[in-house]
């Protein structure tokens, strides 16, 4: 999965494996994937553990 910002704020672009873009909004923990609505595992929404993950691996590097 690629990570970008899509605007300033908490929105952010994903483009999963299949090249499918999805808009997440790790604020409101939404996401625009098809599947967010029906399948939110107790895990997390895998968008937002894939973006989380980036943020972490930033911040650590800086």
């Amino acid at each position: 999965m690629d990570v970008r910002f899509a605007k300033v704020g908490s929105t952010y672009e994903v483009v999963s494996e299949s090249r499918n873009t999805y808009e997440l909004d790790i604020k409101a923990e939404t996401c625009s994937c098809p599947d967010f609505e029906q399948c939110q595992p107790k895990s997390g929404w895998k968008h937002l553990r894939r973006v989380d993950l980036e943020i972490t691996f930033s911040i650590k590097t800086l």
